[in-house]
């Protein structure tokens, strides 16, 4: 995804000391411990989140949909009770709204409300390919919902008595004052076992996780779900191994020049790992701008992976940055980083990454 080539901006630019580290050959930014988070900084999204409260009629649905706005950002698509969608500030509405990022059917980009809408209208979701999570009215009223087939794109939901609620965080529907923030005691004890929450459910007692490849419908009568992709079935027989290395090169690189602006500087975040390496190297090659890395690192004393990411950088001559935390300002953003995740998962890096993409 495009990113600005250093970081961050603004006010914080104080909080943040970089130099330069001439034996590693890169920029070292080291981040204070007392480092703010400032809203609004962060990646580009290509568009709005999505949200919306399905059933509910007069002042409740609307101020339901005003909060969702309010609280996913002035670009929000929201699919408004009895009025359909108003996504962006666009004065024709449309009854879809659509959280996507690079997606394409039949090898063609699919972009517009109307493209997507006729997508959905003749069952050809399942066909595209990206990180997408949608949500239209159908011609009889009913609401659909849609998660891509990888689960790039996040969409919680909650039913009442009244409809439903959705939204592309768990903010968005706790905003809305329709789902009582009530934990689920059997979802807590589920994360502590297992340092994620497996299936559908979230720490908010009521409030469920559209699953990857899944279909909500959603009509007078109640909800039912079902997927709509699975994975394909092994073949009964194998290509020769040059034939599938090929093939899998071939993918490897449209992924990536399908995510390439058509110019100005591209940033990636780079371990030194198999998946991290592949792309940064792919990108080099086929982007004639800049590509800016950034690695993680705990300062000294502590283990990390600098002399991996370093050797792919220097190898791919990228312009490096190593983001050097100190434990304190991992603990100094622990609560903060953690209260951003709608998907909780005990992944020591948690709070390292979310301060990086800052």
């Amino acid at each position: 995804m495009p990113m600005e080539p250093s970081m961050p901006s603004g006010r914080a630019a104080h909080r943040v000391e970089s130099l330069t580290d001439r034996q590693a050959d890169c920029d070292t930014i080291r981040v204070r411990d007392d480092y703010t988070i400032l809203t609004g900084t962060g990646r580009r999204r290509p568009v709005g989140r999505i949200g919306g409260a399905w059933g509910f009629r007069g002042a409740e649905g609307d101020a339901a949909a005003e909060r969702i706005r309010a609280t996913l950002g002035t670009d929000t698509q929201v699919l408004e009770p009895g009025a359909g969608p108003r996504p962006r500030s666009s004065a024709a509405a449309t009854p879809i709204v659509v959280d996507h990022d690079c997606c394409f059917l039949d090898g063609e980009p699919l972009v517009g409300h109307d493209a997507w809408l006729a997508a959905a209208r003749r069952g050809r979701i399942g066909d595209v390919t990206g990180g997408f999570a949608a949500a239209w009215l159908e011609n009889d009223g009913s609401l659909t919902l849609v998660r891509d087939a990888v689960g790039e794109r996040t969409l919680f939901y909650a039913a009442t008595t009244t409809g439903l609620v959705f939204a592309s965080s768990l903010r968005g529907i706790l905003a809305t004052g329709l789902v009582p923030p009530r934990l689920d005691l059997a979802a807590v004890a589920r994360f502590l076992s297992y340092a994620y929450l497996p299936g559908r459910d979230t720490l908010v007692a009521g409030v469920h996780e559209l699953l990857p490849g899944q279909r909500l419908r959603v009509d007078a009568t109640g909800v039912a779900s079902e997927m709509f992709w699975y994975p394909p079935a092994e073949p009964p027989r194998w290509e020769d191994e040059e034939v599938l290395r090929v093939g899998l090169r071939q993918r490897l690189e449209e992924a990536v020049r399908r995510r390439l602006p058509a110019e100005g500087p591209v940033a990636a975040s780079l371990s030194g790992g198999l998946d991290s390496s592949l792309v940064v190297a792919l990108a080099c090659r086929l982007h004639a701008g800049p590509v800016a890395t950034y690695s993680i690192s705990f300062g000294p004393g502590h283990a990390n992976e600098l002399p991996f990411s370093s050797l792919v950088a220097r190898h791919c001559g990228t312009h490096h940055h190593v983001v050097e935390l100190s434990p304190a300002a991992v603990l100094h953003h622990l609560d903060d980083s953690v209260g951003l995740l709608g998907d909780p998962i005990g992944d020591p890096l948690t709070v390292p990454n979310a301060l990086l993409f800052h």
